[in-house]
């Protein structure tokens, strides 16, 4: 987005073309001609840029509990945090003096202006600086903006401060998982702001063990569904962990300061665990597996099992009724014999699609089971399972 648009869509016609746009049938089978009607009144650069608000305010409403006000680019709504996990990162910055060196649209500058004692907005984007500053104010908080290169000296002295960047990690709709290519590269973020307090968000796939430096790595999961990883240096870190795993929206936390990385390996007990997302992200499936008195079924696989229930919520647990190698003639026969009708499909650490299978299921009756596809060893198995 230029600024050109930015100011038009800040502007009062640009206020009242939402307005307008926001009761137009949603959908792309209405686009055409909703682009027609606002090209009544509006350019076609214009038409477009309601009409797109229109749908990236649809589908931020996931994230933002105020996106009907809001202003985003595509880009940077895929990016943003939503509200929860900003808040739960906000936290360890209340009281200080803050620069949101990447501010995009603003989603992490709303919970950081909330609590820190001074906050900065930053970015090299000017549209981005527009919109930032109106979502702050949607949200009632007010911030600093400068636009400035994020590597560049125009802070000059950012010890002072505490620094949260969100480097851009999508380029034409596509994630970029090297940290070299964010913008700008993570090497060269940290090289700049080591001296002070420096947190950065990261796509959670990279390899934590490569970083040159110390930082405290901490996977953030809400619902059950892993959102994003932060590296938390110097300051931001918390003394003697190196691995955080955090579920929101409890905000309960496992750390590898928690429990020694290790347990023993069995074969599979009468319950089966499937730790949240975070606590595999962050490497703590053992200590996990330790905490909770439980053993891995294979070194290599994220699935725990012990003879009893075990209540937590790191990890979902099910019931297991049979286990088999894996053959479908024998699912089918095993899924029928218990009367199922109904099948949730997982799988870790096997070459298979489950949801490829579900056509060739023969599922009748009342009764609903997960089925499992993972490997001990070489071997592919089946767990028939029930939700404990």
């Amino acid at each position: 987005m230029n600024t050109t648009i930015a100011r038009f869509l800040l502007s009062p016609a640009g206020r009242h073309a939402l307005t307008v746009a926001a009761d137009l049938p949603p959908g792309p089978a209405h686009q055409m001609a909703n682009l027609a009607q606002l090209r009544r009144d509006l350019t076609l650069d214009q038409a477009g840029a309601v009409w797109q608000q229109v749908e990236l305010r649809r589908q931020a409403v996931t994230k933002f509990s105020r996106a009907a006000a809001m202003l985003f680019t595509s880009e940077a709504l895929q990016q943003a945090s939503g509200e929860p996990v900003a808040r739960h990162k906000a936290a360890r910055f209340a009281g200080r003096a803050v620069i949101d060196l990447t501010c995009g649209i603003g989603g992490d500058t709303l919970a950081l202006a909330d609590v820190a004692s001074r906050c900065l907005a930053a970015d090299c984007d000017p549209a981005h600086l527009l919109l930032a500053r109106h979502n702050c104010a949607v949200y009632g908080v007010s911030v600093e903006a400068v636009q400035m290169d994020a590597l560049a000296p125009a802070l000059r002295d950012p010890t002072g401060w505490a620094v949260f960047a969100d480097p851009g990690r999508r380029s034409d709709g596509r994630r970029r998982f090297d940290p070299a290519s964010y913008q700008p590269p993570l090497a060269q973020l940290h090289a700049r702001y080591a001296a002070g307090d420096l947190a950065v968000k990261v796509a959670p796939g990279i390899d934590y063990s490569s970083l040159p430096w110390a930082a405290e790595v901490e996977i953030v999961s809400l619902g059950g569904a892993v959102k994003e990883a932060i590296l938390w240096t110097t300051g931001l870190a918390t003394v003697g962990v190196r691995r955080r795993a955090t579920l929101l929206p409890t905000g309960i936390t496992l750390t590898d300061a928690d429990a020694p990385d290790a347990c023993p390996v069995t074969p599979p007990a009468a319950y089966l665990y499937e730790p949240d997302g975070a606590v595999i992200r962050a490497g703590l499936v053992r200590p996990l597996a330790h905490r909770l008195n439980l053993s891995q079924i294979d070194p290599q696989i994220a699935y725990l099992t012990g003879p009893a229930p075990v209540v937590t919520s790191f990890a979902r647990s099910f019931a297991i009724d049979e286990v088999h190698p894996f053959n479908l003639k024998a699912l089918n026969r095993r899924l029928q014999a218990l009367g199922v009708g109904t099948v949730e499909l997982k799988k870790r650490g096997i070459a298979l699609e489950p949801e490829a299978l579900r056509p060739r299921l023969k599922l009748r009756g009342p009764h609903a089971r997960t089925v499992i596809f993972t490997r001990i060893g070489d071997t592919p198995w089946m767990f028939i399972c029930r939700p404990a």
